[in-house]
């Protein structure tokens, strides 16, 4: 990425934008709740992560129904990628670099395709300007709670 990462839209909206420019809007898609259940395919790790993201995505904004299969990857590569690191460095510990070293080769992979899943749906705090948010501001809205405590009230 060159230059400097964009600004997050809920600071943007904050601050207020220089550049006049508009802010994203999301396209009507049906959001998720926040209770929604893991889907069957998703091994322990994985559902872990799942029941700790949905919650925070979805109050976001930022989890649409057509998302979901996309964030049940992201938390599949995630728990994969943790237990290849396992397996990696019980690989060291017994002394076969070479069988370790295909671990972290693995596990790398299986990282990468977890940050390419996870910048669709807004996992990261540049991924998430460039990522249009149908979350209005409420009470529980972090970018609202900050809006309150600028305006002094």
């Amino acid at each position: 990425m060159r230059g400097r990462p964009p600004t997050p839209t809920s600071l943007r909206l904050i601050r207020g934008d220089p550049s006049h420019r508009p802010t994203k809007t999301a396209a009507k898609v049906e959001l998720v709740a926040p209770s929604l259940p893991a889907p069957e395919f998703l091994s322990g790790a994985g559902r872990e992560r799942w029941h700790r993201l949905v919650p925070v995505l979805s109050e976001a904004g930022l989890l649409s129904t057509i998302d979901t299969d996309l964030l049940a990857g992201y938390c599949e590569f995630v728990a994969e990628a943790e237990r290849l690191k396992g397996l990696a460095v019980s690989a060291e510990n017994d002394g076969d670099i070479a069988l370790a070293m295909k671990y972290r080769r693995a596990q790398r992979q299986s990282f990468d395709s977890a940050l390419k899943a996870g910048r669709e749906i807004g996992i990261g705090a540049v991924s998430r300007t460039r990522l249009a948010t149908s979350a209005k501001p409420n009470e529980t809205n972090p970018g609202a709670m900050i809006r309150k405590m600028l305006a002094g009230e």
